[in-house]
């Protein structure tokens, strides 16, 4: 067998494995009025919580990052279609994704910005009471941002809270935490 033949194996097989991956993700496609880019929700932890750092570092060793949703309608086009995965919530916490505040904001709603520096859309879609709040009940500054489902029965939603980075709060005398990220590659 030829050098040549072993490394288009190789190459052909590293491959195949990229591919297995993207067809795990969903794309939002340009003809569609979509960005063109794909998004996969990842559980990344079925009896603990993850931090946010955990699910971004996880996010970009798969070649993407924590998703940016630049506009309502992303948001709900990655709800409908990646985010409403039960599976991918725990109790009322859904998935990470790539919102932070900025250190030294004002308290609590200053200085949110994606994690590629544009800041949060007009109307972002936070849960309507209290949100964000920086609750001290969580442990520390709540400064990254998940999905929750807000008030009434716990079911996904395309809302948002913001959370300690730790991905845990005890708000709930069982605990409560995030498992699972929203990944996306352009």
């Amino acid at each position: 067998m030829s050098i040549k033949s072993i490394v288009a194996g190789v190459v052909g097989a590293f491959l195949c494995a990229g591919t297995a991956q993207a067809q795990q993700a969903v794309q939002w496609r340009v003809e569609d009025g979509g960005n063109g880019h794909w998004y996969e929700g990842r559980l990344l932890s079925e009896t603990s919580f993850i931090s946010w750092r955990y699910a971004r570092e996880r996010a970009r060793a798969v070649g993407g990052d924590l998703a940016v949703l630049n506009t309502l309608r992303e948001s709900e086009w990655v709800f409908d279609n990646v985010a409403s995965n039960t599976a991918l919530w725990s109790l009322s916490m859904g998935p990470w994704i790539g919102a932070i505040q900025s250190p030294g904001a004002s308290e609590p709603s200053g200085g949110w910005q994606w994690i590629d520096g544009t800041l949060l859309f007009s109307g972002f879609p936070w849960t309507p009471v209290h949100q964000p709040e920086n609750a001290i009940y969580c442990g520390g500054d709540e400064n990254r941002v998940c999905y929750w489902f807000g008030e009434g029965p716990p079911q996904p939603a395309n809302r948002f809270a913001d959370l300690v980075e730790t991905g845990y709060c005890t708000v709930r005398p069982e605990g409560d935490w995030v498992t699972s990220a929203i990944v996306e590659w352009s």
